[in-house]
């Protein structure tokens, strides 16, 4: 298994080497999928303790892949899924995980095709007067 460089930053908190092995651990499994991804860089912010006490974390993550670069960011929602940090993490890495898995099949052509659809039969209009046939002569 070919070892992908990992960037990881912290911002509004310190470093923590267990947050940090978790990541590197969460990126090793993308590497299961395609070994395509060229690097990846972990952002993991935390914002200003909220009213209730804690701490909402933001996770983003973006990966490299020979085709381009993508994005992705997991904002905390209403439900304050994101005051774990672990779980902030687990999250950005499992929708990676599905963008990886379609990027992989869109590059080796395994996409959904939907069966084409007849074309309608129009009815036949007349320029010369206003009447419309249904295609019954």
């Amino acid at each position: 298994m070919s070892i992908i460089p990992i960037n990881v930053t912290f911002r509004g908190f310190p470093h923590s080497q267990s947050l940090e092995d978790c990541i590197r651990e969460h990126a090793g499994r993308l590497n299961r999928f395609s070994r395509d991804v060229i690097g990846i860089q972990v952002l993991v912010e935390a914002s200003c303790q909220h009213q209730d006490g804690g701490r909402i974390y933001h996770a983003r993550l973006r990966f490299t892949v020979p085709d381009g670069e993508f994005t992705i960011s997991r904002e905390p929602g209403e439900h304050r899924s994101h005051e774990d940090v672990y779980l902030a993490i687990r999250g950005v890495f499992d929708a990676a995980q599905r963008r990886l898995k379609t990027y992989v099949r869109r590059r080796r052509g395994q996409v959904k095709l939907h069966a084409l659809r007849p074309a309608a039969a129009c009815p036949r209009i007349s320029l010369t007067s206003a009447s419309v046939s249904c295609g019954k002569s």
